[in-house]
């Protein structure tokens, strides 16, 4: 009889291990879902940054304007006929 609840308790003893510390077990669960947070955070990222860019491609495939736009924010280009008048606030001066 003995051995018997001996045995029961060791078994019972691995079980517990397993269930709070195994690497299925709830530790190893709530570390999965902290990870899962993570992904789906860089996911939704990641999501907000493509529509952005689809939008930006469909505006530069669609509109000759677009690409005007672009060429002279990004890349300073003005025409022969125009003047370029760059305005800069100062620091910590909202609209």
């Amino acid at each position: 009889m003995r051995v018997a609840l001996v045995i029961m308790v060791l078994i019972l003893g691995i079980l517990q291990f397993q269930l709070w510390l195994g690497e299925r077990g709830i530790t190893g669960v709530w570390q999965r879902q902290e990870r899962l947070q993570e992904l789906e955070a860089t996911a939704d990222r990641f999501e907000r940054r493509n529509r952005r860019l689809r939008a930006e491609v469909k505006d530069l495939r669609q509109e000759g304007e677009a690409i005007v736009e672009r060429a002279r924010e990004d890349l300073g280009m003005i025409r022969k006929d125009e003047i370029f008048i760059r305005m800069v606030r100062p620091a910590g001066i909202e609209e």
